[in-house]
């Protein structure tokens, strides 16, 4: 129900829920785990709660996008993290065009020499993502039978 992604020696896993004595709540917490000191540290929160997203390493910072809030409802927008500046920023809209259903969250991604792609099984389209101008462009459609889209 959270996005992880490594990078190097780092782990990263970005949002989810906490089970408390007043219930399920949808967090915006983030946590780095390095393999290699075996330590724990907490990062800055994100702008938005979110659970089912997805994650992942793209041009150096890590990039959490989609899943749902507080309310069940699907997240278009994205975020990234900046290692460097120890910052977030929100790129709203990151999945405004992209057709994603309840049960297709969290999105199905990937990153494959430094491109960010997203199969969408709905209408069958594997996507792959403009980090300058937030936009994504249909590759090309496959076809592949799918028992839950």
């Amino acid at each position: 129900m959270f996005g992880s992604a490594s990078h190097g020696t780092n782990a990263f896993f970005a949002g989810g829920f906490k089970i408390s004595k007043s219930g399920v709540e949808v967090v915006s917490i983030v946590e780095k785990y390095n393999a290699e000191t075996k330590t724990w540290a907490s990062i800055h929160v994100m702008h938005r709660r979110r659970k089912s997203c997805s994650a992942c390493f793209l041009h150096g910072k890590f990039y959490v996008l989609g899943g749902q809030n507080e309310n069940d409802e699907n997240l278009n927008c994205g975020e990234s993290y900046d290692e460097e500046t120890d910052s977030w920023e929100l790129i709203p809209n990151m999945l405004a065009n992209v057709y994603l259903s309840f049960f297709q969250a969290p999105p199905r991604i990937a990153v494959v020499n430094d491109n960010l792609y997203l199969l969408e099984t709905s209408l069958n389209e594997l996507l792959v993502y403009n980090v300058n101008t937030n936009t994504w462009k249909k590759l090309w459609n496959y076809t592949c039978e799918s028992r839950f889209n």
